[in-house]
């Protein structure tokens, strides 16, 4: 998780550096749109889908009791 460096009280605000730094370290926590890799699992919770497809033709999810695919799209799965 992100840290994010304050100033207790009040003062002088953050310097541009400080500011910078924030920012860094807030990206270092987040995948990209584009081009992620990911080195552990993807863990996602009951009855959350992952959705493929502009349209989600087809979708994956586990609902607590069964484990299911939906495939809506035209083709093959």
């Amino acid at each position: 998780m992100a840290t994010i460096v304050t100033r207790s009280g009040k003062g002088s605000p953050l310097t541009n550096t400080e500011v910078d730094a924030n920012f860094t370290n807030l990206n270092t926590d987040k995948a990209e749109l584009s081009g992620s890799t990911f080195t552990g699992n993807l863990s996602l919770g009951d009855n959350v889908k992952a959705q493929f497809g502009a349209g989600n033709d087809l979708a994956i999810w586990h609902d607590g009791a069964n484990s299911r695919i939906l495939d809506a799209g035209t083709g093959f799965l």
